[in-house]
């Protein structure tokens, strides 16, 4: 294990954000604001900015990349951050001055991979799964504001 004063900024890539949330979970010192470190969840990532922001840290930066297919890569550090909505714990805060080339895309990929978990929601009579639904479709819905807004400030 690394100590706070081992290192300035530390990468933990090619794993799922699960596995990235357990590390900085066990590195008590991480949150404390001194060390930058640069994230790259290779699955879950709606559940790493989830853990990220209620467990005293801030996201700075977020960077989508491709080789083959679409890749986040989170910069944060110790902090405290807003809460985010269920469409920025999917798909990150977005702002008029982003420059990514591929918002566009991922919004779009985002927004599909939560239409069909509705879908399939649709599908159960069971009650607790109506009740899920519901979240699922606020989520949907902002998620096309979200993409909405994007293309619009395209423009």
């Amino acid at each position: 294990p690394l100590g706070p004063e081992e290192a300035d900024a530390i990468a933990i890539a090619g794993m799922g954000g699960e596995t990235i949330a357990s590390i900085l979970g066990n590195a008590p010192w991480a949150s404390g604001g001194t060390c930058l470190f640069y994230l790259q969840p290779m699955t879950s990532v709606p559940d790493l900015r989830r853990w990220l922001w209620r467990n005293g840290f801030v996201i700075e930066r977020e960077e989508l990349v491709r080789e083959d297919k679409l890749y986040v890569v989170l910069t944060a550090r110790g902090g405290e951050m807003a809460p985010l909505t269920p469409a920025e714990e999917w798909c990150g805060k977005q702002d008029r001055n982003m420059t990514s080339p591929y918002r566009g895309e991922y919004l779009s990929m985002m927004l599909s991979r939560a239409e069909r978990a509705l879908e399939g929601l649709g599908c159960s009579a069971r009650l607790k799964d109506q009740e899920r639904a519901k979240r699922w479709r606020g989520l949907v819905s902002e998620l096309k504001q979200m993409k909405e807004e994007w293309i619009a400030w395209q423009r």
